[in-house]
């Protein structure tokens, strides 16, 4: 379990990969996960909810695949895409958050 962070739960930069399969993802202040900098992980059946901002951040050409995962109960978007990012999304839950589903700018 990863829960109750001062900033996010899991941080993936600088090219960062790695896979985050089957964790509980929790109430931080920041997001549950940031992806950015070229970064390229796996992110896999996880619960990722009651964070105090969004579920999923990917920004600053954030790549990797977010896929089967529970997202909900976000304050902001359940999953957000920004900044040259171009993740693979598939089969996610995304539900009771505060703002939409997914935000792509």
């Amino acid at each position: 379990e990863i829960h109750h962070g001062q900033t996010g739960g899991i941080y993936v930069h600088e090219k960062g990969r790695g896979q985050f399969i089957e964790n509980k993802i929790y109430a931080n202040n920041f997001a549950g996960v940031w992806i950015t900098s070229n970064s390229d992980p796996t992110i896999r059946g996880n619960a990722i909810f009651n964070g105090n901002q969004g579920g999923v951040y990917i920004f600053g050409d954030g790549r990797g695949l977010v896929e089967g995962n529970d997202i909900y109960g976000n304050a902001l978007a359940g999953i957000q895409i920004r900044t040259n990012s171009c993740p693979i999304v598939r089969h996610n839950k995304i539900h009771d958050g505060q703002h939409g589903g997914i935000y792509v700018v």
